[in-house]
């Protein structure tokens, strides 16, 4: 860690508890009940953004205000507040995505009661997915109560395996049936062209599932997510646009990779993010050269990475767009860690 041990000090500094509780935990390694990560953590929990996220929780562990039912204008937005995806950044399902992120350990109370709040109001039991079947939620969702200590529950194991059963690999020759999940040429995640999104939040959830979820078909699937990756590029678009821009699973956003370090994540995973994960599931990192060359090249003369985009609104800023971020920074450092590059 020679080369970065001024950028690790930085991280361990301790006005920003959330970056020194991680950098402890996932870079130096340090055990739970380590003195010195038991006092960071309740530092972290204790102080933004991870404080003032669940100061804004109800008492039954989710997130949502009456006021947001006042202001729909559509029985489809007042749908998306009881699923606790609108609005955005604010409802439920975006703040399990956050607090996931920050490394709350599954063990916290409110952590506990914000999952078991997920499985009873955000997966929809008759179909057997969260959020009737957003890939980017659905996988995300599965790989944050799996952090949180609820990947034993059927809810997860199905959702995950119908996850991989549905999706496809395709750009945009495939024309998908018309009933659910597809809907035809006109289907947005799983559509004609697949959803590079969607793609990044199964790959996250691969990473974190228990053994018990790896059937044929999932490993199967495991196999055609990392191809995808390895094929499609991971900073660039490898593969030719031969399809309608016009289709909504063929506009840009769902089919080009996002290249701006975010903070939080949200539906889109940055570079860091898709080449930490792929790491995770044992990719060589010599097949990720180009990857991480291009996290490297973004770093400054002090070994520091700057927040590229945010997120808004949100509960509380994970920093300022334009400025040296410890978060992305750790973000980069364990990535470069996994490839043994740190």
């Amino acid at each position: 860690m020679g080369q970065f041990e001024d950028t690790i000090e930085w991280l361990r500094e301790e006005n920003y508890p959330l970056t020194r509780y991680n950098t402890l935990r996932y870079i130096l390694d340090k055990e739970e009940d380590d003195s010195e990560v038991k006092d960071s953590l309740v530092k972290m929990m204790n102080s933004r953004p991870i404080s003032t996220i669940l100061e804004h929780r109800n008492e039954d562990g989710g997130f949502m205000n009456r006021s947001w039912f006042e202001r729909a204008k559509t029985e489809s937005y007042k749908r998306a507040i009881r699923w606790g995806y609108l609005p955005k950044y604010k409802s439920t399902i975006w703040q399990v995505r956050f607090l996931a992120q920050a490394g709350v350990p599954a063990k916290e109370p409110r952590i506990k009661a914000l999952g078991k709040y997920a499985l009873n109001h955000v997966y929809e039991e008759g179909r057997g997915f969260f959020n009737d079947f957003l890939a980017c939620v659905n996988g995300d969702m599965v790989w944050a109560l799996c952090k949180f200590g609820f990947g034993e529950r059927s809810e997860l194991k199905k959702a995950f395996e119908l996850h991989v059963r549905y999706q496809k690999y395709e750009n945009g020759d495939w024309i998908p049936p018309e009933e659910w999940p597809y809907n035809g040429k006109q289907g947005h995640c799983l559509g004609p062209c697949t959803c590079y999104n969607g793609m990044t939040q199964l790959l996250r959830a691969m990473t974190v599932v228990p053994e018990s979820y790896w059937t044929s078909k999932a490993k199967e699937a495991k196999k055609n997510t990392i191809d995808f990756f390895l094929s499609h590029g991971i900073i660039r678009r490898k593969w030719k646009q031969t399809f309608s821009k016009n289709l909504p699973s063929c506009r840009k956003h769902r089919t080009t990779p996002l290249l701006e370090f975010t903070a939080p994540i949200g539906a889109q995973s940055d570079p860091i993010e898709v080449t930490t994960n792929l790491l995770l599931l044992g990719v060589n990192a010599s097949k990720l050269d180009e990857a991480i060359g291009f996290v490297l090249s973004k770093q400054n003369m002090k070994g520091r990475w700057v927040l590229d985009k945010t997120l808004s609104p949100m509960y509380s800023s994970w920093g300022k767009k334009g400025q040296e971020s410890k978060w992305i920074t750790f973000r980069a450092l364990r990535m470069l860690k996994l490839a043994d590059h740190l």
